[in-house]
C-alpha cells in the first residue's frame, strides 16, 4: 500500500480504516473507494487536507523540518 499523497510506502495502522504515512506525517482515511487526508495541527487536531499533491506535501514538511 502506497500513500495516496506522497507515494511512500512506510505506513502505520491506527485504527480500522485509518493509516499514517511517516513520509508527509499524515493521516489516512480509508473506507470503500473514498479516501481522505489530514493533517495533524500543533494542538493534536485533525484538519482536512483538500487538492493535496506530492509537491504540496513535500513543500509543507520543509517548512514542518526546516
Amino acid at each position: 500500500m502506497k500513500c495516496p499523497a506522497c507515494g511512500g510506502r512506510q505506513l502505520g495502522k491506527l485504527r480500522k480504516n485509518f493509516f499514517f504515512c511517516w513520509n508527509c506525517y499524515l493521516e489516512i482515511k480509508m473506507e470503500g473507494s473514498t479516501t481522505e487526508l489530514f493533517s495533524i495541527e500543533e494542538d493534536g487536531n485533525l484538519q482536512a487536507c483538500k487538492d493535496l499533491t506530492r509537491k504540496s506535501v513535500n513543500v509543507k514538511l520543509k517548512s514542518k523540518l526546516g
